[in-house]
């Protein structure tokens, strides 16, 4: 017993695949070679904590343009397990820099903050200091 499909549900049928291949085939994101000099650009823009309290507001301004250029430059990532992280990391990068904060304490609980979450992007993506 054969089975006649209309040719309109074959033609829907035929256009569901298609979309379902160009959704799974189509990726937009670099590979993680292709990111990792970005990434590690974006990351060397921020100094150690003694250089950045000496800085001051010099330092912070010119940071925090630095900061915001190479954000853009940083989506999209290699995986969509790294997308949060970095979001994250560019948000408290730019966070500290606008803020520019004079406490040590905050100032070094901000950056360490920073710190960890830059190690974790660097074991997801295989990069390091």
């Amino acid at each position: 017993m054969s089975i006649h499909r209309s040719p309109s549900v074959r033609r829907l049928g035929a256009c569901l695949a298609v979309v379902v291949l160009l959704a799974c085939g189509s990726t937009d994101r670099p590979t993680t070679a292709e990111w990792s000099d970005t990434w590690v650009v974006a990351r060397g823009l921020l100094p150690d904590e003694p250089t950045f309290r000496a800085g001051g507001e010099d330092l912070c301004g010119g940071l925090l343009g630095d900061l915001r250029s190479s954000r853009e430059e940083l989506f999209p990532t290699p995986s969509e397990a790294v997308d949060d992280l970095v979001d994250q990391w560019a948000i408290l990068a730019e966070g500290v820099s606008l803020d520019c904060p004079h406490d040590e304490e905050d100032l070094g609980s901000r950056l360490a903050a920073i710190g960890d979450l830059t190690e974790e992007i660097d074991e997801l993506t295989g990069n390091g200091p």
